[in-house]
């Protein structure tokens, strides 16, 4: 699967079609901007995967990824429920218009008052540690009602090895906690059980993996307490074309109908007859192709780097130190400066490699074929303050438009205000208009919570 990008033409300087320098002279640079058709494209793909192999089965969105009210309902609309794991996106869920029926409540810090919530309005909870399980025990008592949850469990699948979160399947802590809930709580049934393995896994077969070991529980609690599985939620996950994970570039991934085939063929076998239903929780693989992030070169300068053998861990074209008997060689750097930060929004650069574009503002005396090996500065003179290295770019000069690819997912939502307002977010609509989302920051929400009485 490649990367599935908005349109973007260098030479008539558009973006679906649309002017790149009027959209920013209209709403500010930078500008972060999303594409409806993408985001469409990708769920319609999905949904049609399950369909195919297993049609007993719901995607919910995961709204941590992007809480844009603009890209919920686009989801919403298509039919997606939305997966949520903290007091805000539960309340946002709500605040949208998703029916109880329609909410998945995980994480593992859910607030007392949103549990009776859940329970009250019968929205799917899935439970995370002891203390929480003993938490809805006591409610279920106050509520005098039967009570229906479901239980998150982890399993080690290498090189997914993750125990942190949810009882434990492999040690016996999933099945004690069953046994001891029945006996503590026979308010409390379970009806479900949910596991992710982690982000961006580019190898299908791990999700079988994982479908496998919890249908195996599935079935054992059935046979020995007698409880029925209703759900097998499997989380999300699925690699994104452009994105990377342990350092290992993905511009090629999976297909989507590769995850379904896998879980479903599990799925399929261990329930012949009555199948529990399947849940999926997809957050990146829905956005993140859908959104770009325009800057402005303010800067271009070239600098002499000392290239060594063994490169600095985080910063390797930036911290070049010689060390003994290493074969060290000097080589020009393309150094641009943008009008964004990595604390504003291109966030962990660690777990991705942007796909970065240019668009001239003008075609001056250059070429656009001859490339240079090029690093791309944030504005917050943080000396680490870098958004992409080592991309291969035309010459670029002062006021360029500078864009950043696979955007979409975790960028607005863990920006920061450090130094400069965060941007204004623009959708471009199947229509192919443009409307602004999200409004700029102007400088007062920088401050709209603090108190000052003047001093003195």
């Amino acid at each position: 699967m490649m990367p599935l990008f908005p349109h973007t033409d260098i030479e008539k300087k558009t973006i679906e079609g649309l002017d790149v320098f009027a959209l920013m002279a209209q709403y500010g640079s930078p500008l972060l901007i999303f594409t409806e058709r993408i985001i469409l494209e990708k769920y319609r793909r999905l949904k049609e995967a399950l369909e195919q192999y297993y049609p007993h089965a719901q995607i919910a969105y995961s709204v941590k990824t992007n809480y844009l009210p603009a890209l919920m309902g686009i989801l919403k609309e298509e039919g997606a429920f939305a997966e949520v794991v903290s007091g805000f996106e539960f309340w946002l869920a709500r605040k949208l218009g998703f029916k109880p029926q329609e909410i998945i409540f995980n994480g593992p810090d859910k607030k007392t008052a949103d549990i009776e919530t859940a329970l009250r309005e019968g929205i799917m909870l899935n439970v995370d540690n002891q203390q929480e399980l003993e938490r809805i025990g006591q409610i279920s008592k106050k509520l005098d009602r039967n009570t229906a949850i479901g239980l998150r469990v982890c399993t080690e699948i290498e090189p997914y090895a993750w125990n942190r979160f949810g009882f434990n399947i492999d040690d016996g802590e999933a099945y004690e906690a069953v046994k001891a809930m029945r006996n503590a709580f026979p308010r409390v049934e379970i009806s479900g059980l949910h596991h992710h393995l982690d982000s961006n896994v580019n190898d299908p077969r791990l999700y079988a993996e994982a479908a496998e070991r919890i249908s195996d529980f599935a079935l054992k609690i059935k046979g020995d307490f007698g409880i029925g599985i209703g759900y097998i939620d499997l989380g999300g996950g699925f690699a994104v074309p452009g994105s990377r994970w342990r350092n290992q570039p993905l511009w090629v991934a999976p297909q989507i109908d590769e995850y379904t085939a896998a879980i479903a063929g599990i799925l399929n076998r261990k329930f012949p007859d009555q199948k529990p239903k399947l849940f999926v929780e997809p957050g990146r693989y829905l956005v993140d192709e859908s959104g770009v992030f325009l800057t402005t070169a303010i800067a271009v300068k070239k600098i002499q780097v000392v290239q060594k053998t063994e490169r600095h861990r985080f910063f390797k074209n930036i911290i070049a130190v010689a060390g003994a008997g290493e074969q060290n060689t000097q080589q020009t750097i393309q150094l641009v400066t943008v009008d964004s930060s990595i604390t504003s929004i291109i966030k962990d650069l660690s777990f991705r490699q942007h796909f970065v574009e240019v668009i001239p503002r003008a075609i001056k005396t250059r070429n656009l074929n001859e490339v240079i090996l090029t690093h791309i500065a944030g504005n917050s003179c943080i000396r680490r303050d870098f958004l992409a290295w080592d991309v291969t770019l035309s010459e670029v000069f002062a006021n360029d438009c500078v864009l950043f690819f696979n955007a979409g997912a975790y960028t607005i939502v863990k920006s920061e205000q450090f130094i400069h307002p965060r941007p204004a977010v623009v959708l471009i609509g199947e229509n192919g208009a443009a409307r602004c989302i999200r409004k700029r920051e102007p400088y007062e929400n920088m401050i709209s919570l603090d108190h000052y009485d003047g001093g003195g």
